[in-house]
């Protein structure tokens, strides 16, 4: 059986802020492993970012307002837009 496990983690991370890994493996009931893979494939969907260092590691949602590298990529695509125009 098929679950969203991402999408629960994303409820989650909603519902309180900010989010560590082991709190997630008791509130889902799932394993460590399975929340870690459930947590790599967020991060690289750009969806939620990681904050801090072992052993205090936080997830929180992705914002694109506070992303300095999505900004950056965004405007050197505009300008290579502009110039081919």
């Amino acid at each position: 059986m098929k679950t969203n496990t991402d999408q629960k983690i994303i409820e989650i991370i909603q519902q309180d802020g900010q989010v560590r890994p082991n709190d997630l493996v008791k509130k889902l009931n799932i394993s460590q492993v399975a929340v870690h893979k459930q947590l790599n494939k967020l991060l690289n969907q750009r969806k939620i970012v990681r904050q801090g260092n072992p052993p205090l590691v936080f997830y929180s949602l992705f914002d694109k307002k506070k992303d300095v590298s999505f900004d950056l990529n965004l405007a050197a695509t505009e300008l290579d837009v502009n110039q081919d125009a």
